[in-house]
Formats: structure tokens, C-alpha cells, sequence
């Protein structure tokens, strides 16, 4: 009976396919030699099970073989869609924080002049919330009103703020 070298060779390739983290297109080599080694086996060297039980085994690893296959590959264009989503993400944040900064600056009216190693340094950050509206409470109620309907409008402007309805 082929049943332990079927369940072996399947063993092996789900095992390679889940557990090592490696590109579809180094994967596929593993699928063809898995049908190549079964056939040459059952077919080359004989099985002691009747044709058609071979040929019907034959099928059904080459069904396995391309589910493996095609499994393997819509995680990896998965894992491509998150990693491309992760990366918008961030540079829409930093544009928007960009324009808060830039906010922020023309509003005080006074935009200081950088050190060449603040320019080097540069960190993975959010902006904060209490830098960024820190110049709020020491002002009289007519500039705290323009300095938050400028922030609201670049809110609605980056789709970050949605309007009341």
C-alpha cells in the first residue's frame, strides 16, 4: 500500500509550506519533485496497488500539490497587500504631521531655524497632541478660534477630522 509514502510526502511538503518563511518562488520546485518522486516510485519502481488506485493517488497528489501551491502564494500577496497598506499609512501620517508642523509655525509666526543635527536625527513618531496644542492655553478666545478652525481645516482637508452631521 502506497498509504505511508503518500502521507510522508505530504508531511513534507504542508511542513515546508507553513512553518519555513520562504517566497512562493522558491516553493514551487518542492511541489513539482513531490509529484515527480511519487510517480517515479509508483509507476518506475511499481506499487503494489492496482493501477487505477495509482493513477486515481497520482490525481489527488497533484491536487495537493497545486492547493499547496496556490495557498502558499495568496498568503505571500496578502502579506504584500498589508505591508503595502502599513507603508501608506505611515507616509500619509508623516505628510500630515508635516502640515501640522507647518501649521503650527505659521500660526506662532515664528518658525525657528534648524541645527544641521536636528536635521540628522529623525524619528518613527506620532506628533503629540500636547505640543501640538500647547500654544492654545496662554491665548486670548479669538486666536484660540483661528488656531483650531486652521487645524480643523486641514483635518477635513487630510480626511483625518470627518464633519459633524
Amino acid at each position: 500500500d502506497d498509504a505511508n509514502l503518500l502521507l510522508l510526502l505530504d508531511a513534507f511538503v504542508t511542513a515546508i509550506h507553513a512553518a519555513l518563511p520562504m517566497r512562493w518562488v522558491v516553493l514551487w520546485p518542492t511541489e513539482v519533485l513531490f509529484v515527480v518522486v511519487y510517480g517515479i516510485l509508483a509507476f518506475g519502481v511499481g506499487s503494489p496497488m492496482p493501477m487505477d488506485a495509482v493513477g486515481m493517488n497520482m490525481a489527488m497528489i497533484i491536487i495537493l500539490a497545486t492547493t499547496a501551491a496556490l495557498g502558499r502564494r495568496s498568503l505571500e500577496l496578502s502579506e504584500r497587500a498589508s505591508f503595502s497598506r502599513v507603508v501608506s499609512e505611515k507616509s500619509r501620517r508623516f505628510h500630515v504631521e508635516h502640515r501640522l508642523e507647518q501649521l503650527s509655525a505659521s500660526i506662532d509666526g515664528s518658525k525657528e531655524e534648524k541645527q544641521p543635527e536636528d536635521e540628522i536625527v529623525s524619528l518613527a513618531t506620532s506628533a503629540k497632541t500636547d505640543e501640538l496644542f500647547s500654544g492654545l492655553k496662554g491665548s486670548d478666545g479669538k486666536e484660540t478660534s483661528h488656531r483650531l478652525k486652521r487645524i480643523a481645516d486641514l483635518g477635513y482637508r487630510e480626511h483625518w477630522l470627518i464633519p459633524s452631521s
